[in-house]
Formats: structure tokens, C-alpha cells, sequence
């Protein structure tokens, strides 16, 4: 079972507030302008995206951002 886990959940699960105010606190920097480094935004972005919607991401998804990041490393 831990082997099918991703990434994303080696960290404890946040309550309903402090996952909330986490959110509110990405949004709020995303949107004021930082961080300046473009790869630290995009993954805020895709951070805040992840959590904001209703539903997680799909495996597509994840694996057309993993491979696109992939690519700009190079």
C-alpha cells in the first residue's frame, strides 16, 4: 500500500483549518507576486492548484506535469 502512496502523501494530512488557511496563505502570496524564482512559483501554482480544486489532480495530470518539469530542467 505505501508503495502505490505519492509523494504528496508522506506529509500528515492538515485539519480543515490549517488546510484552508495554507491555501489562503499560497493564494495570497501567488497573487502579491512572489517568490521570484520561476520554478519556486510554478510549483506553488501547481501546489495550490492540487489542493484548491475538489477533487486531487488525476494520474495524468501528475504525469504531464512530471515529464514537462522534466524537460525544462534540461
Amino acid at each position: 500500500m505505501r508503495a502505490a502512496r505519492g509523494r504528496h502523501d508522506a506529509l500528515p494530512r492538515l485539519s480543515h483549518p490549517a488546510r484552508r488557511a495554507a491555501l489562503d496563505f499560497a493564494e495570497q502570496l501567488l497573487i502579491a507576486g512572489p517568490p521570484e524564482d520561476p520554478v519556486a512559483r510554478l510549483r506553488l501554482t501547481h501546489w495550490w492548484q492540487d489542493r484548491a480544486g475538489a477533487r486531487p489532480p488525476r494520474r495524468a495530470t501528475r504525469l504531464v506535469r512530471a515529464a514537462r518539469a522534466a524537460l525544462v530542467r534540461r
